[in-house]
């Protein structure tokens, strides 16, 4: 369990009156709270009260909304499990949110150890749909060289599979495959690709080799450990069969996921891969929730390690609790300069985003 007061994140707590004032402005909680009942969880005082024990860089209120989840998963109660059923009538809104409430009186300590001292740990498979293009971009650039993956903020490591799936962009054509011929995970996530189509979508999809692939996370996920797999899937709902399909995919291409401080341990991993080798980084989602400090001083190690080896660094972040399309970056050290790209913006939230608008390079 990490250290709540990490340095990579700002130590300070909500206060109940800024946790209202996020509920006041339904446009940044997106669908997670229906109307009726925002209403309700902020003029309850004991429930935000609950609530105000997390970090400020954790996403509020939803992060309330997965602890339930999660402890609900070990104390099911099933009037706790339906409400937030988007078919439930608005009328019964009163009556689930009493149930919901009850619920977290009742669980009140379990609560507040798990938003106090937890992180959020979002693994989402479909937003390799929207890495993977620049993955590819990153083999082209360098003639096809082999590299080694770094993801940070890896939680269960599925994105360091992310060249083994396939995809489908109904506006190229469909399903593309960018290393095996089949794939054991088939994303069947439709984004709708705006902006610069690829001429040849055969070959803007050729991912690079992969010698090695490396997570990075304060808390990594071990799928085969029941609570920590609960843990993932109160934020990350995933499809029935995908673990495990994943699972046996891992078994075939291993990946090593250290625990650690990204701004410890990622200096001396990057010193350990083979010269020979590109380095590429990937992270999403994953400033956004650092504290300015934390954020200035990965720059400062990007830099270091771009300073000494080729490196290629691909990010999809946006602000915290913002509406606005996220943006997916490509930052490129290379003979001693860096250059910066903007690749694609995307909806957001991704698990329901419709569109993908590629900005970068087809050919």
């Amino acid at each position: 369990m990490p250290d709540s007061d990490h340095t990579l994140f700002p130590s300070r707590r909500y206060t109940v009156a800024e946790l209202r004032s996020l509920l006041r402005q339904p446009s940044r909680l997106g669908d997670v709270f229906p109307g009726q009942f925002r209403l309700s969880l902020e003029a309850d005082l004991e429930v935000l009260e609950i609530a105000s024990h997390a970090r400020i860089d954790c996403v509020m209120p939803s992060f309330l909304l997965s602890a339930v989840y999660y402890l609900n998963s070990l104390h099911p109660d099933s009037e706790v499990a339906g409400f937030l059923d988007p078919t439930e009538p608005a009328e019964n809104y009163p009556q689930k949110y009493e149930c919901f409430r009850s619920y977290c009186l009742q669980y009140r300590e379990e609560l507040i150890e798990l938003l106090a001292s937890r992180h959020v740990q979002t693994n989402a498979l479909h937003r390799c749909a929207v890495l993977v293009p620049a993955l590819c971009l990153t083999n082209r650039m360098f003639s096809g060289r082999p590299c080694t993956l770094i993801d940070l903020g890896t939680s269960a490591g599925l994105h360091l599979l992310c060249d083994l799936y396939s995809y489908s962009y109904p506006e190229l054509g469909g399903r593309v495959l960018c290393g095996r011929f089949e794939s054991e995970v088939d994303l069947e996530i439709e984004f709708s690709w705006k902006g610069r189509k690829p001429n040849n979508p055969g070959a803007f999809f050729q991912a690079p080799e992969i010698a090695e692939r490396i997570g990075v996370d304060l808390a990594p996920i071990d799928l085969g450990r029941p609570e920590q797999r609960k843990w993932l899937e109160a934020f990350s709902p995933i499809e029935d069969g995908v673990l495990e399909a994943f699972q046996a995919l891992q078994e075939r291409s291993p990946f090593r996921l250290v625990t650690g401080d990204i701004l410890e341990v990622l200096e001396p991993l990057a010193n350990a891969v083979p010269s020979d080798s590109l380095l590429v980084i990937l992270h999403s989602f994953m400033t956004v929730q650092f504290s300015s400090e934390a954020r200035n001083a990965f720059n400062s190690i990007l830099a270091a390690i771009g300073a000494a080896r080729d490196l290629a660094v691909i990010s999809l972040e946006n602000e915290l609790a913002s509406t606005t399309p996220v943006e997916l970056w490509l930052r490129v050290y290379r003979d001693g300069s860096n250059t910066d790209q903007r690749l694609a913006r995307c909806q957001y939230p991704l698990d329901v985003g419709e569109w993908l608008e590629w900005l970068g390079p087809i050919d």
